[in-house]
């Protein structure tokens, strides 16, 4: 009884133990896999980051510089304008002149501060751009991090899962294999036959064979005589 126990246990104790192991290298592999895709998510972030930021920043500055020339522009016509109005203004009488003169400068003081305005317009329009594409950056790296991190959870619960239930199926099928050796077939209230070189009898015929035989108990064993063996009643 003692050698069979000996012999089925370590047996499932190594394919229990191959199981685990298989197991555990399922686990390492799924994790490395989802390092290895959290490296290659991150780099796919930075790079529409950096894109984005950089198409931004290449519109700011062209649109900038539309601003700069339209302004340049208005200006140059403004001084034109002017100067024409100058040289009209140089061929009439003093009066007329000083008149003028005064007109003009009222024109031209007006012609800068819409020039200043549109200026200080487009300079807050830019600041505003800026802001805003930083704001939108910065949503989308926290959404993108967030989203990395509950992805990273999900598959760390599912990982400790997975183990948690390959442990208990391990327990239960070690209980299992303890229950069906025969010590705990005796302490179910059962016997055992067994012959001289102490092997189990399994049926009718074969301890009929036997002249005598033992009936092993949960507390002991008995031994059995055939007294009679062409009748084939047993003591």
């Amino acid at each position: 009884m003692s050698s069979e126990r000996a012999f089925v246990i370590p047996r499932e104790r190594t394919m229990l133990a191959t199981q685990a192991d298989r197991i555990e290298t399922g686990v390492r592999s799924v994790m490395r896999h989802v390092e290895s895709d959290q490296e290659g998510f991150i780099k796919l972030i930075q790079a529409a980051i950096t894109a984005q930021v950089r198409e931004a920043t290449i519109a700011l500055e062209t649109q900038q510089d539309r601003l700069i020339d339209g302004a340049e522009k208005a200006m140059c016509d403004a001084e034109l304008g002017v100067a024409r109005l100058l040289e009209s203004i140089t061929q009439k009488t003093q009066i007329q002149l000083e008149s003028q003169r005064l007109e003009i400068e009222r024109l031209a003081h007006t012609v800068t501060l819409k020039a200043q305005t549109r200026l200080d317009a487009a300079a807050l329009d830019l600041d505003q751009i800026k802001t805003q594409v930083g704001r939108d950056t910065g949503r989308m790296t926290m959404k993108a991090a967030d989203d990395l991190e509950k992805s990273l959870s999900l598959l760390e619960n599912g990982a400790i899962s997975i183990t948690d239930d390959a442990q208990k199926d391990i327990e239960n099928f070690a209980k299992m294999v303890l229950g069906l050796g025969p010590q705990s077939t005796l302490q179910r209230g059962f016997a055992i036959a067994r012959d001289d070189e102490d092997k189990p009898l399994t049926n009718r015929e074969a301890a009929m064979n036997h002249a005598s035989f033992q009936v092993q108990f949960r507390d002991g064993r008995l031994a059995v005589k055939d007294t009679d063996r062409l009748g084939g009643d047993e003591q």
